[in-house]
């Protein structure tokens, strides 16, 4: 086809190389895939020692070959790790920080599953699109109760004072007063007067004087 454009005197179409995920980019996708969560399927429980090559970007998972496939029967994007293109942010997303990767799908997704509700490795895909519609698609196993922190209830303020309780200290502090002004009174009248002998009352000599 060139040979036949350089004869008919035509330019040659230049070749486009096929976009490539960058360096940087391709470094943290595969420290992400390497992780201990990321090396078992979370569905299966398949473990891959050098990582799984799937990834189910609706989901954030690593996943094996058969759980791939009944991904993809629902719909569920799938990527391939050495064969796609990714972005930094898509890896990015992978991350547990992020709420991706296989821990935090467990959490979310599977922390109420037992043992005797998983697919089973090995098992037909009518098995393991079951299980994805039970788990993904209908969440029966979602975990609907996540920790919420409850705020510490504020401290009550003090009631303001009504001019009710302000004036009743001071009716009480001058009838105190008065109080005590009586007693003493009294207390002056009995120094004032003394019996007489003949049991008749009489003023104090000494006040009279």
């Amino acid at each position: 086809m060139f040979q036949l454009l350089a004869a008919c005197g035509l330019p040659e179409e230049p070749v486009m190389a096929p976009p490539e995920t960058d360096k940087a980019t391709e470094k943290e996708l595969q420290r992400i895939r390497r992780l201990p969560e990321n090396r078992v399927c979370p569905n299966c429980l398949k473990e891959e020692s050098l990582g799984f090559s799937a990834v189910c970007t609706t989901f954030k998972t690593f996943i094996c070959h058969d759980c791939k496939s009944a991904h993809q029967s629902f719909s569920h994007r799938c990527k391939s790790i050495q064969m796609s293109v990714w972005t930094l942010e898509e890896v990015k997303a992978l991350d547990d920080c992020n709420g991706g990767g296989n821990a935090a799908a467990v959490r979310k997704y599977l922390g109420k599953v037992t043992p005797k509700d998983r697919v089973k490795q090995g098992s037909t895909l009518e098995l393991y699109k079951r299980f994805i519609q039970r788990a993904y698609v209908d969440q029966r196993w979602a975990d609907d109760q996540p920790e919420v922190s409850v705020p510490e209830a504020p401290q009550a303020l003090p009631a303001p004072s009504s001019p009710e309780t302000v004036e009743e200290p001071r009716s009480r502090s001058r009838k105190g007063r008065h109080r005590k002004r009586r007693e003493k009174a009294a207390n002056l009248q009995s120094d004032s007067v003394q019996v007489a002998p003949d049991g008749l009352w009489q003023h104090d000599l000494r006040s009279a004087t």
